[in-house]
């Protein structure tokens, strides 16, 4: 039996790595390539692409598998649900789970992965009828964590669970990357000794285990591995589809490895650094703009002051990335690591390099986020802070502190010349008050607006 792999690169890889942002017009140029690459499968769909699709691209997401579908004429498109929740985040009607399903599969999915992360199948039902009735591939998911109540035992009852409900395959879920290889190892043996569903094994590299639990598990006897090409591989993501490429020579991808001219390092960690889809330069730019977005969009430190940036200078916020990732990377910003009031005053230079109008403005919202942070102590030198220390004293006089003293410390007042939640230029004041990490603004002689 060869081993299968499902590429997730254009889903789980992109969501866990650049929250969900490639665009279909990044994505079609490559799929034919990778539709005779010789994968099992290729995972397009659901998780958070449908919500970033409407929200954050303004794209329709059922286009974007339409597309897909289009390009796509071997290997089999698959997609993550939520179970009751499909793809958003509350239960929905049964007809409502039915007919996403019955849609889904008509516009091109073939294998709709179905997981509830409490392992409460009921939530599954519905899903995996509606999945039977118009003829999908249901997989079932165990979600993996760990306790005294999670048990091997416990999981093994869980398969058979899902094998009652009717499910074509299982996957062992490993959201968090915590299952340990030996405890992987055992699992999937259990398993294979008690049905003969197929078995994935989905997990993420975040713990730096998954290539080894990857490896116990193929020696288990895991049917399919779920890998993403390198320049979504590692990190949060999962394990470089190439390393195992490399590793289980006699596959179809290792047998057809010349003809997409893949070019790789022969020792650990076998990172391709030139493919036939792909430069050196280009991965680089990649891995550059992955740090970036780590730095000002999944540290959740910068939501105003990037956002005012991104609307009032650039087209998108790709663009926005991709710029301050070019300027990181010139300035030798990216090689070391940064303490989180060193990122406001390296954004703050960089608007500065940029020369853009407005400033004044920019520094207000850069303000509002610094302070959001918590009680620092410490003011960056862009940070002008102006502050009436008689009011502040009042406004902690009507709270509910034990002291003056215990209210400056778990909260800030700070003077602003433009006001961002009206976005006109006035004088106010905002409290930050820490404890209930609510603020206030204080305006026109001191009555709160």
């Amino acid at each position: 039996m060869k081993l299968k792999i499902t590429e997730t690169s254009l889903r789980d890889g992109h969501q866990s790595l650049i929250a969900t942002r490639l665009k279909t017009e990044e994505i079609l140029p490559i799929l034919e390539k990778m539709d005779n690459a010789g994968y099992y499968s290729l995972e397009v769909w659901g998780g958070a692409t449908f919500d970033a699709c409407i929200r954050f691209l303004n794209e329709d997401p059922w286009e974007r598998l339409r597309a897909i579908r289009a390009k796509v004429k071997k290997t089999k498109l698959q997609m993550l649900i939520r179970g009751q929740n499909l793809l958003g985040y509350k239960h929905y009607a049964d007809d409502v789970v039915e007919e996403f399903v019955k849609k889904s599969i008509e516009n091109g999915i073939d294998i709709i992965r179905a997981f509830d992360a409490l392992n409460d199948y009921r939530n599954l039902e519905t899903t995996i009828k509606a999945v039977k009735k118009y003829n999908g591939h249901c997989q079932g998911c165990i979600a993996y964590t760990t306790s005294d109540v999670h048990t091997v035992e416990y999981y093994v009852k869980k398969v058979l669970e899902l094998e009652r409900m009717g499910v074509d395959s299982v996957c062992i879920k490993d959201m968090a990357g915590i299952l340990m290889p030996e405890t992987g190892y055992e699992l999937i043996k259990m398993i294979k000794n008690v049905t003969k569903l197929p078995v994935e094994l989905h997990t993420h590299c975040t713990g730096g285990i998954a290539s080894i639990l990857y490896t116990r598990a193929i020696e288990a006897g895991v049917d399919i591995i779920d890998t993403a090409i390198s320049p979504f591989s590692g990190g949060t993501s999962q394990p470089a589809t190439e390393v195992f490429a490399q590793l289980l020579k006699g596959t179809k991808m290792y047998e057809e490895r010349e003809k997409y001219n893949y070019k790789y390092f022969s020792k650990p960690p076998y990172e391709v650094f030139s493919n036939d889809f792909i430069s050196f330069a280009e991965i680089v730019k990649l891995k550059n703009l992955e740090k970036v977005l780590d730095f000002y969009y999944n540290s959740e430190k910068f939501p105003e002051s990037v956002q005012w940036l991104i609307d009032n200078h650039y087209e998108s916020a790709f663009s926005f990335y991709e710029d301050i990732a070019d300027y990181f990377d010139k300035k030798g910003y990216l090689k070391v690591s940064h303490r989180e009031s060193t990122l406001f005053t390296l954004l703050y230079e960089f608007y500065l390099e940029k020369n853009f109008k407005e400033r004044d403005i920019f520094v207000e919202y850069l303000k509002y986020d610094y302070l959001m942070l918590g009680k620092t102590g410490f003011y960056p030198e862009w940070f002008k802070s102006e502050k009436d220390g008689e009011l502040y004293d009042e406004i902690i006089r009507e709270g509910n502190y034990k002291s003056i003293r215990e209210g400056h410390k778990n909260s800030e007042l700070e003077r602003f010349s433009y006001n961002i939640f009206t976005k006109e230029f006035e004088d106010i004041y905002v409290f930050f008050d820490y404890r209930n990490k609510s603020t206030r603004v204080i305006k026109n002689n001191r009555e709160e607006k």
